[in-house]
């Protein structure tokens, strides 16, 4: 006989059994048994052999059994009713042998049905309990039960859906392979990757399922294939990977549309293009904006930030007034806010010809914070004026100084204007705190100024080589004026070159001068270094550097050629200095001349060394104002046609001494100038000269070892063809060679 016993039995019953000599569980006539605690595995032979206590586990059962069927000091909890069993976890199944036994067990359990149980509990699993021996009729009513208990119900039903959505098949959930088994289990359904899913189409697949010509089958919830239908003009998509290739660079799906759409932006880059659209596009080049100025707005904040102008496939791409594409076009001037505080940089995709920026009635761009650039544009200012009334390209006007970002490879473009002549201002204004580098390849033509440096501005100017140079030309003002009225600061300007030639050129412009610098305050002053003033078109008769009021400059390695004016004016108490590499040469009104007229409180000084000044109409330096001052050192003043120094007005002249040799040139035989050496004719004097060296013969020319002169001292005239000049009418000219040179060691 085979009995199930549960674990932990929830009949209400105790059942106590006592049976004389018997210490198992199912004892009975001439039974033994033995216990398994592990599994509570019992069998049963007969015999009234007395074993040892065995407790299944979770089950106390302690029962002997002997021939009188009474059971001491034995209890078995059951759960159930009237004989009746559960599964559990050490269920036991009696059956008793005797009547005996049945009877006193229905009599103690208070049941009131039959004294025999057949069996009527099975167990879980553990505590099974296996008993042989007995009667046959025992054996014979143990047989159904057993068959019962070790029948398996089938996992599923067949033709169903698992819960994992695969399908029954020969009683076990299976993939499917079909969609007809899928729909036939679940209308709606069909058999993707083996599991039966809401689909109307399948993804990946070809063809999909989908009826009409050019759908898409995607996965897109709340179903796993769902059929997209095409739109006009866009491509459609599932995931990123459908969009490459798209037309018009749409790499991202948007999966709510299921079409391919812009991309997303390139950080710190934004895009604006003809084709753009200040709503619908988002930056990208893909989709780009159709303003600038939306673009700006997108740049505020801390991020460094670069604004690309997209040119169109053919021709030249307009942005501002009259843009490419038409419709929402830049109001001018086009303003960088305060906000932008991560600097920025607005260039043309191509070259600078490919992209015009255009101002309407206004200027171009207003620029109100340090740190922003322009690159590879023409900008282009239409709104005319007399003078400096016209519209201006870019004006940077800011209070905080910052980091200055540069400008280079743009071409400024604007229309000349004179006093009396209308056209448009200036191609560059820096004002406030503002501190621009106006790089390589940056062209500034036609208005009133090219560049106009006011308040505290700073501008620099750098040059490149050949293509790259900075030019600056055809304005009808002043090229370059560095006009400032404060008594305590200057606006300044500095020219420079990221090589070795003179690539600022500064050329053609108006009656007031290539570079004009007038300030109020004589500060460091402004730096000229590798520019080329010249002129090379015009009747205009500027200086090529006109210094005015107290300002200050340096020049050094920069050519002034050519110029039917001055190539460099001093006035006021302006102050010239010279440090090397000067060269004035070939120009009608004259080398440099010091104050025309003044008084010994306006005097201009001149401190001049290493130049090169020749070849002038009129005087290579021309000192003729009260109280100026010049000291010349190491410079060779060469055919010209007037003098080669000329001194009047009382204008001091520094020469050299025994301490400082001069070492300047004023005659050679073969660069004569047409007049004399050194003249003075109107009160001009000599300060400490001394060691006065003429050639004898001509081919030796001015070096040491000549024989020393007696040093000319007081008033002295200029006489063609002498080398000095002293006295009414008497010559200093002991070789007539004509070859002189002054304090040469």
């Amino acid at each position: 006989m085979r009995s199930f016993l549960r674990s932990a039995l929830t009949r209400t019953s105790i059942v106590a059994i006592t049976v004389m000599g018997c210490t198992t569980v199912g004892c009975g006539d001439d039974s033994s048994g033995t216990a398994e605690e592990d599994t509570g595995f019992f069998e049963e032979t007969g015999g009234d052999t007395e074993l040892p206590d065995t407790t299944t586990p979770d089950t106390e059962v302690a029962e002997t059994s002997d021939d009188t069927g009474t059971v001491e000091d034995s209890t078995i909890t059951e759960g159930g009713d009237d004989g009746g069993g559960e599964a559990g976890d050490g269920a036991v199944t009696e059956t008793s042998a005797d009547a005996d036994d049945a009877a006193e067990a229905a009599a103690e359990t208070g049941d009131t049905g039959p004294s025999t149980e057949t069996g009527a509990e099975t167990g879980g699993d553990t505590g099974a309990t296996t008993e042989t021996g007995g009667d046959a009729a025992d054996e014979a009513g143990d047989a159904p039960g057993d068959a019962a208990a070790e029948a398996e119900a089938p996992a599923c039903t067949e033709g169903t859906l698992c819960s994992d959505s695969s399908i029954c098949k020969s009683g076990a959930c299976s993939p499917c392979t079909t969609d007809t088994e899928c729909s036939t289990a679940s209308s709606g359904t069909l058999c993707i990757g083996g599991k039966c899913l809401v689909a109307a189409c399948k993804p990946g697949t070809t063809p999909s399922g989908c009826a009409t010509t050019g759908a898409l089958c995607c996965a897109k919830a709340p179903t796993f294939g769902t059929c997209i239908a095409p739109v006009t003009g866009k491509t459609l998509c599932c995931a990123d990977a459908d969009c490459a290739g798209a037309p018009g660079g749409l790499t991202k799906c948007d999966t709510t549309t299921n079409t391919c759409t812009c991309p997303d932006p390139t950080p710190g880059t934004w895009y604006v293009g003809p084709t753009g659209n200040d709503t619908s596009g988002n930056g990208s080049a893909a989709c780009p904006l159709k303003t600038i100025t939306k673009a700006i707005e997108k740049s505020v904040g801390a991020t460094p930030t670069t604004i690309v102008l997209q040119k169109a496939a053919t021709g030249i791409t307009t942005y501002g007034t009259g843009c490419t594409g038409g419709g929402t076009c830049d109001t001018t001037p086009i303003l960088v806010p305060s906000t932008v505080t991560g600097g920025l940089t607005i260039k043309g995709a191509g070259a600078a010809a490919d992209v015009v920026v255009t101002g309407g009635g206004n200027n171009v761009f207003g620029v109100s914070v340090a740190g922003v650039g322009f690159e590879s544009m023409t900008i282009r200012p239409t709104k005319t004026g007399t003078a400096n009334t016209g519209g201006h390209g870019i004006v940077f006007d800011y209070a905080t100084a910052g980091t200055e970002r540069t400008t280079k490879d743009v071409i400024i473009s604007g229309t000349l204007a004179t006093g009396a002549i209308a056209g448009t201002g200036s191609a560059i204004i820096v004002k406030g705190a503002a501190a621009p580098t106006i790089g390589t390849g940056v062209q500034l033509t036609g208005g009133f100024h090219g560049v106009l440096v006011e308040g505290t501005g700073f501008a620099t100017l750098t040059g490149g080589a050949a293509a790259a140079q900075t030019i600056v030309s055809n304005f009808g003002g002043a090229c370059i004026y560095v006009h400032g009225t404060s008594t305590t600061t200057e606006p300044l300007l500095k020219t420079s070159s990221d090589g070795t030639t003179n690539d600022v050129v500064i050329r053609d412009c108006g009656s007031a001068g290539a570079v004009v610098i007038d300030t109020a305050f004589a500060g460091v002053g402004s730096s000229i270094s590798r520019a080329l003033i010249t002129r090379t078109t015009g009747a205009a008769t500027y200086p090529g550097l006109h210094l005015l009021n107290k300002s200050t400059v340096t020049v050094a390695n920069s050519t002034i050629t050519g110029l039917l004016g001055i190539g460099i004016f001093a006035e006021g108490t302006s102050k010239l200095t010279s440090t090397g590499g000067l060269v004035v040469t070939s120009n009608v009104g004259g080398g440099i001349v010091l104050g025309a007229t003044g008084t010994a409180s306006g005097a201009p000084a001149a401190d001049i060394a290493g130049a090169s000044i020749r070849s002038n109409t009129g005087d290579g330096i021309l000192c003729n104002v009260v109280g100026g001052t010049l000291k010349l050192r190491n410079s060779t003043l060469l055919s010209n046609t007037g003098n080669g120094l000329r001194l009047g007005g009382n204008c001091a002249a520094n020469l050299g001494s025994s301490s400082e040799f001069g070492g300047n040139t004023f005659n050679t035989a073969t660069q004569q100038n047409l007049e004399s050496g050194i003249c003075s004719n109107a009160g001009g004097t000599l300060i400490a000269p001394s060691k006065w060296k003429c050639a004898s013969p001509p081919t030796t020319g001015c070096v040491s070892g000549l024989p020393e002169n007696t040093t000319p001292s007081g008033l002295f005239r200029c006489n063609t063809g002498k080398d000095v000049t002293v006295g009414s009418g008497t010559t200093w000219d002991p070789a007539g060679t004509h070859q002189c040179c002054n304090s040469v060691p």
